[in-house]
């Protein structure tokens, strides 16, 4: 998903609210695929500061891995 930044850029609006459901099957972290069981839930906002912008958000999803102690999902 792209998010357009164009009307904080040009201050047109000091913040753009987040809020989206993606569903995605596996994501890579550290070299390594996980399962999602879940969709990812986005929540927050970008806003324009004197300095750049500021990106604060929540990410909520739940992953299917392996238990270390006995493999079993």
């Amino acid at each position: 998903m792209k998010i357009s930044l164009d009307k904080l850029i040009k201050r047109e609006t000091d913040k753009l609210d987040l809020n989206f459901s993606q569903k995605i099957d596996t994501i890579s972290y550290c070299n390594t695929d996980y399962k999602l069981a879940s969709p990812i839930n986005i929540e927050g906002k970008v806003s324009n500061t004197n300095k750049g912008l500021y990106l604060d958000i929540d990410v909520d999803f739940t992953l299917v891995d392996n238990c270390s102690r006995c493999l079993e999902e």
